[in-house]
């Protein structure tokens, strides 16, 4: 559906469930030998807190915003929020003004040798997802 802004819903108690049991995956399959990472639903790749999208409905509010303050100690989760404040320029507490995708959280967990290939459809959503990842190589992007 081209109508569809995931950016409406970034961040939600969903969105912070599923990135959390994919960097988990992604640590745990990691091998010696080059490893490759698909995601034909890529979207923006991150996301600003402030933006029209994201500031519509809030719905980071009940999802990553109660995460990040919680008083969690399990070195996986921790695992995962460590991605997700590396993310952010401002790195002072918990402080967030970028919210990773999947494909981000993918690029921060991977090595140098793995590969991701990105796809997207939506025609905005392409060209931000292009932009923000232009500058690694290890990327590839489709609009299909």
């Amino acid at each position: 559906m081209l109508s569809y802004r995931h950016g409406f819903h970034a961040g939600n108690f969903a969105d912070v469930f599923k990135h959390f049991i994919l960097v988990y995956l992604l640590n745990k399959l990691k091998a010696s030998k080059p490893f490759s990472f698909i995601d034909p639903f890529a979207a923006a790749g991150k996301y600003l807190l402030e933006d029209s999208f994201m500031s519509k409905n809030k719905e980071y509010l009940n999802g990553i915003s109660k995460v990040l303050h919680a008083d969690i100690s399990d070195p996986l989760i921790m695992n995962y929020l460590d991605l997700v404040r590396k993310t952010n320029p401002n790195k002072q507490g918990n402080k967030m003004v970028i919210y990773p995708g999947s494909c981000f959280l993918a690029q921060l967990a991977l090595d140098q040798d793995d590969y991701i290939y990105l796809s997207e459809l939506h025609n905005n959503e392409f060209e931000i997802l292009k932009k923000n990842f232009e500058n690694d190589s290890r990327i590839v992007i489709e609009k299909k």
